[in-house]
């Protein structure tokens, strides 16, 4: 998301996008695939050209402050059909580790305030502001426009150094950073992650809820139960590897009774659990405009490494084979 995010703003600004790739390093193929990798050296350098082509002093900052969810694919459809302001970041933060974006964003919640870091993935590599105010901009921006309820910043953290007026930052953010600081923090009010989600926008539902309708349609003829917890499954995956607590609650039974009445129809929650995934990973790599990485988070997999071994698990092939052997066809 940072990389493609730097890309559309400098196009808004006028930079000449073949001229902006060539200093980068990054051909056109790897912008336009998803799937290609794209090393972070190059994708900072790609943050700083186009800053810098761009003339914009807070290029990074009002990327940010354009950050709309609708046009954030899976993850806008996660974060859109969120309960609440904690699921949609939790969702959020699972997506950067699956799809592994080179930055990590972490969520530590206290007593009255959650602090939201977000730092690249090693030390290693030096890191401009432009990303960095980009991620901590797009992250206040989203809780705005999804939570049914006002969302302001109490701090926001940056390693940096200020650039130029600040009354930039403070119009974005609604306070003066701190600048300077030991990490690069947005620090919300605790109560805000309570506040809940606005609603499913129809624009992000309609690729996703065929999907889910199709299985569903599929399994009518499962016993009562059965169907009921592969419902629930499909629809709570999107958001966390479901867990037996969870789906008994939704159903509004106690675990142990779940587990029974399964027993009773020769069945388990984690045989259903790991059949209702298998379908719907099959069903999602029939999509092509769904990146493999996509798919891994719309299945409630934590990381890329894991779906990756359950797809190998479960159809003896990787998901690019399937794919591939679907294109073929």
């Amino acid at each position: 998301m940072h990389l493609r995010a730097a890309f559309a703003s400098a196009a808004r600004a006028g930079v000449e996008q073949s001229a902006l790739l060539e200093a980068s390093g990054i051909t056109p193929e790897q912008m336009l695939s998803p799937e290609a990798p794209v090393a972070l050296e190059s994708a900072l350098r790609l943050w700083d050209e186009a800053a810098r082509r761009s003339g914009d002093p807070w290029f990074g900052l009002h990327a940010g402050e354009l950050a709309d969810p609708l046009r954030f694919g899976a993850l806008g459809y996660v974060i859109m059909s969120s309960g609440t302001v904690r699921e949609a970041l939790d969702a959020a933060i699972r997506y950067e580790r699956v799809m592994y974006t080179g930055f990590r964003t972490t969520l530590e919640q206290q007593a009255e305030n959650v602090i939201i870091g977000h730092a690249a993935v090693t030390e290693d590599i030096p890191v401009e502001r432009h990303p960095i105010e980009f991620a901590l901009a797009t992250i206040l921006t989203v809780c705005r426009r999804t939570s049914e309820r006002p969302v302001r910043a109490r701090a926001v953290l940056l390693r940096h150094r200020a650039h130029g007026d600040t009354a930039e930052y403070e119009r974005v953010f609604g306070v003066r950073p701190t600048f300077g600081a030991e990490k690069n923090a947005l620090i919300l009010p605790a109560s805000a992650l309570a506040f809940p989600v606005r609603g499913a926008s129809p624009d992000v539902l309609r690729s996703i809820a065929p999907i889910v309708e199709k299985l569903h349609a599929d399994v009518l003829g499962d016993a009562p139960v059965t169907d009921a917890v592969r419902r629930a499954v499909a629809t709570a995956v999107h958001h966390a590897e479901p867990t037996l607590a969870m789906i008994a609650s939704t159903l509004v039974m106690s675990e142990r009774s779940l587990q029974r009445r399964l027993a009773d129809e020769q069945t388990s929650f984690q045989r259903v659990l790991d059949d209702t995934r298998q379908a719907l990973t099959l069903q999602y790599l029939e999509d092509p405009s769904l990146p493999i990485g996509e798919v891994a988070f719309l299945t409630g997999f934590r990381d890329g490494s894991a779906f990756h071994r359950a797809v190998r698990r479960w159809t003896g092939r990787t998901p690019g084979q399937i794919r591939a052997e679907r294109d073929g066809a």
